[in-house]
């Protein structure tokens, strides 16, 4: 690096920027335990990709007082990063495919139809079921990758709109880096039921006699682990402690036998009703290099950068910042504020 570019740069590190600027109103976390003081996450059967929560507050219509180990549940899944947008009223600009207000998804998939994203992916373009803002959204997609939480870099974000905007007439574009979608449902802790394979071209009999295999197995499971409860049922197989212990031991104690057996699954229920939740970065207002998000690019946003990298509990950049400032599209660094730097001064 320039050693008279990399002294401009620290010198106005040490300069101050103000006060940090505020989170974008677009951006909603996920939802935690501290988010919901009324939920307890189920741990053992969460992982970086799906989070499971169960109620345990006193509201009844979230509880079957017959069974306090029956709740109202949340699942949320993490999905692939997203591009939200709609299609402007007026048609949109010429192009080989002409699109317009009553696009369909197909249509302006033939947009996309040789992208490929910087990690090798494809970009499909789907119809936004349960956004009521968003009539599409755009995903990686990536048949060898299935089941994957797919990335976007700045750079593959910063092309697909540009051909959204250029070439489909899109609006009101969200970059949405951290989507998930929640479902309403419920848990039975104490209810097991035999896995799906054993309900396909299975007789009754042959259920029975697997059940009652599977039942004998965890009860001698349960013995040896030193769990007080009961273990019944006839077509289906009840784990009931012996005596009242709090939600998060049942859930201790469904998880240690989930953990060990593979044929039988903790019954849920989960119901048709899915939103959609992302944090958002607004796209048709993103202003490269803009870090500090006042709408301009200047020597602020270099300040700026270099102390959220040496101080980032006191000087907080936004998500809608950070996408502004990654101009290589490898996250945010100091050679980001070096570009921004060669750029105002004429050397780009």
């Amino acid at each position: 690096m320039n050693k008279k570019l990399m002294s401009v740069i620290a010198a106005g590190a040490l300069a101050v920027c103000g006060s940090p600027i505020s989170a974008n109103a677009l951006y909603t976390e996920r939802m935690t335990g501290g988010d919901y003081s009324d939920f307890i996450k189920i741990e053992y059967k969460s992982d970086d990709k799906v989070n499971y929560y169960i109620y345990n507050g006193t509201e009844t219509r979230f509880i079957d007082p017959e069974n306090p180990y029956y709740r109202r549940a949340v699942r949320e899944e993490k999905l692939s990063d997203r591009i939200y947008f709609n299609i402007a009223a007026e048609e949109g600009a010429e192009s080989a495919v002409t699109v317009g207000d009553n696009a369909t998804s197909g249509q302006i998939n033939l947009l996309f139809k040789d992208f490929e994203t910087e990690n090798g992916d494809a970009v499909q373009v789907h119809g936004s079921i349960f956004s009521g803002t968003y009539k599409y959204y755009a995903e990686p997609s990536n048949g060898n990758k299935k089941g994957d939480v797919l990335r976007l870099t700045a750079n593959d974000v910063r092309r697909i709109r540009d051909i959204l905007v250029n070439e489909a007439g899109a609006a009101d574009i969200i970059f949405a880096d951290d989507v998930n979608s929640p479902s309403n449902g419920s848990i039975d802790l104490c209810e097991f039921t035999l896995s799906y394979e054993y309900y396909v071209g299975k007789t009754k009999e042959d259920r029975a006699a697997k059940l009652t295999e599977i039942k004998q197995q965890v009860e001698e499971f349960a013995t040896e682990k030193g769990f007080d409860v009961t273990v019944s049922g006839e077509s289906i197989i009840f784990v009931r402690p012996n005596k009242n212990i709090s939600l998060a031991e049942m859930a201790e104690i469904t998880g240690a036998i989930d953990d060990n057996f593979d044929d039988i699954a903790l019954y849920e229920s989960w119901q048709c009703d899915a939103s959609e939740s992302f944090g958002g970065i607004d796209l048709m207002n993103a202003v490269d290099g803009d870090s500090n998000c006042d709408e301009e690019m200047d020597m602020a946003d270099v300040v700026f950068i270099m102390q959220s990298l040496a101080n980032p509990n006191k000087y907080q950049i936004t998500k809608q910042g950070r996408f502004n400032a990654d101009l290589d599209g490898n996250g945010l660094t100091v050679g980001d504020a070096q570009a921004i730097q060669e750029t105002l001064l004429g050397l780009r």
